[in-house]
């Protein structure tokens, strides 16, 4: 998918709540569904270089995921360009969409909103098209230090309540343990130390590309990034409002006009990759300030059809 396909065209009465917002709250408006990857990059920082207005930001990020880096680079550039950034959370933005939506002052999310975990999608071996989350091999620890645990006190307990009752703790642990590590070796000799370490690793990159991000938004709290990481069992886990709030220190509801836009925005609750439909981007900008324009009527003309016309290229 593409952004030079995008199909999808904003309503007049969408454009204008959008953009009456904008003017009141001098903010430009960005809304992306989305894969996070270099298409989407460029687009916006196409689209910001070009109709830049406003000294704020808001962007309505809608994704399933994708590259870390990447939501990083798009986070860093929202941070650069504008004074404050507001990330309004309509729909489903998941893993390197939540790391996005860290680099906001602010987190706006309605009630279809949903965060992910932060994960990474490993190619599976010999196989460029399978990918599998990387919270698969590190939940997979968990349960098996529980089995290891819970073999070696039945077997203790076992060998210790032998008939004759004069085998000692000490003793009981040393013909235990080997029998744990004999029944559950061929289980961890198939755990792949090296893509463990991959995996670690990339987790870990963005956990430090979020501590990067929060370094000026100062929204995630301090435990946030763990969380995110390792604090739930798998890729497609809810994160909802009441979830987020344990997460990030500004969480609040859409209300006024913003609700009334993201009612009207429908398509972005949804991933467009999730239905194979295309990637929108679309950039919305305040009204300019005619006020210069007062002494010159051509000047002011100029100005209107200009106007009109950026009006008509929005997106």
């Amino acid at each position: 998918m593409s952004l030079e396909e995008s199909t999808v065209k904003l309503s007049k009465k969408t454009r204008k709540f959008a953009r009456q917002y904008a003017t009141a709250s001098n903010c430009d408006i960005i809304l992306c569904n989305s894969p996070i990857d270099f298409s989407l990059e460029r687009s916006i920082r196409q689209k910001i270089q070009k109709k830049k207005t406003g000294d704020n930001v808001l962007i309505v990020p809608t994704t399933l995921g994708g590259r870390a880096e990447i939501a990083y680079r798009i986070g860093r550039l929202l941070q650069r360009s504008y004074k404050k950034v507001t990330v309004c959370i309509a729909g489903w933005c998941k893993s390197a969409g939540t790391l996005l939506a860290v680099c906001g002052h602010d987190l706006v999310m309605s009630d279809n909103g949903e965060l992910g975990p932060f994960d990474v999608q490993l190619l599976g071996k010999d196989d460029l098209w399978s990918r599998t989350s990387g919270l698969v091999e590190t939940s997979a620890f968990a349960p098996l230090e529980e089995i290891s645990w819970s073999l070696l006190q039945r077997f203790v307990r076992e060998i210790k309540n032998l008939p004759g009752g004069h085998i000692t703790f000490k003793t009981a642990t040393e013909v235990a343990a080997p029998l744990v590590a004999s029944t559950l070796s061929p289980i961890y000799a198939q755990i792949d130390p090296l893509k463990l370490g991959e995996t670690s690793r990339a987790l870990k990159i963005a956990s430090t590309y979020a501590d990067r991000l929060n370094y000026f938004s100062r929204n995630l709290k301090s435990d946030g990034a763990a969380k995110l990481v390792s604090g739930y069992p798998d890729h497609s886990f809810v994160i909802d409002r009441e979830e987020t709030e344990d997460l990030f220190v500004r969480v609040t509801k859409p209300c006024g006009m913003l609700n009334r836009i993201l009612i009207d925005l429908w398509w972005m609750e949804h991933p467009a990759e999730l239905f194979d439909g295309k990637s929108e981007v679309f950039m919305i900008c305040r009204k300019p300030s005619q006020r210069s324009n007062t002494r010159n009527p051509n000047a002011k003309a100029k100005c209107s059809k200009k106007n009109k016309d950026s009006a008509d290229d929005d997106g």
